[in-house]
């Protein structure tokens, strides 16, 4: 939350909720006046999952009470599955019918990581650099095994020196 709120404090102290930023046609249902609806505005305008901007989103709506909702709605549930199902999970993974239902899901899921590679490959890889610094990354990471963000740090200078201007 703390990086999130760092990340909107000066674009707010800019006014960018304002009712003359906004876009003319607001979230279906809402109009800019009500702060659910700001909160949307800057879910969309910042990059960041849910769980980054939620805490910050709630403490507009309703201060420190909001936050805090806001936080454990996000986070509660997730433990809760975790510590209430733990204790049966040995039981379950013996189910050769649950276990067919997972593989289906972890094919599901693949599949729908794949898609999603697919869309964004073809807003990204678009030239010969790209095309260049994706094959030779997709290389590299079937040979060796190196941290990913090493990876992305090479890959960005990389477009930094193929896009000079």
């Amino acid at each position: 939350m703390e990086h999130a709120r760092r990340l909107m404090r000066p674009k707010l102290q800019q006014g960018a909720l304002k009712p003359s930023k906004m876009p003319e046609r607001p979230f279906h249902g809402c109009n800019w006046g009500c702060k659910s609806c700001r909160g949307r505005k800057i879910r969309s305008d910042y990059p960041g999952t849910g769980r980054d901007h939620g805490g910050f989103i709630g403490y507009l709506v309703a201060g420190l009470a909001g936050a805090t909702a806001a936080a454990l709605g996000i986070f509660l549930p997730v433990y809760l599955v975790v510590v209430l199902l733990a204790p049966s999970y040995k039981r379950w993974a013996k189910n050769p019918q649950l276990n067919a239902f997972v593989r289906g899901v972890t094919a599901a899921a693949t599949g729908a990581i794949a898609g999603a590679v697919i869309v964004l490959s073809r807003r990204s890889v678009y030239d010969w650099p790209t095309i260049l610094i994706c094959v030779v990354s997709l290389a590299i990471l079937f040979r060796w095994k190196i941290p990913e963000p090493i990876l992305l740090a090479c890959a960005g200078i990389a477009g930094l020196v193929f896009h000079q201007p």
